[in-house]
């Protein structure tokens, strides 16, 4: 059985709950060059699912290094997405 501590496990089932609730982005916007239609940008949703022990044998990955990840994804949404102040 793997350690988890209280934060990683609240942080797993929050994230897992977040997911549960996604729906289907809308393909809303036109693409002129090909008609058809595709997901704008606005609508996209970065996911973290890959990754992380999804079981109690699941992937051995420390803390540190599922800290680590989060802060990849924090990195990449920023520079997608760009920062609200």
């Amino acid at each position: 059985m793997l350690n988890k501590s209280e934060s990683i496990e609240n942080l797993s089932k929050a994230m897992s709950e977040f997911q549960k609730n996604l729906k289907q982005p809308l393909k809303d916007a036109n693409n002129p060059f090909f008609k058809s239609k595709y997901v704008p940008l606005e609508n996209i949703y970065l996911s973290t699912q890959c990754g992380f022990a999804s079981t109690e044998e699941g992937n051995v990955i420390t803390e540190e290094d599922q800290w680590k990840k989060i802060a990849l994804i924090k990195e990449i949404v920023e520079e997608v997405w760009g920062t609200e102040k």
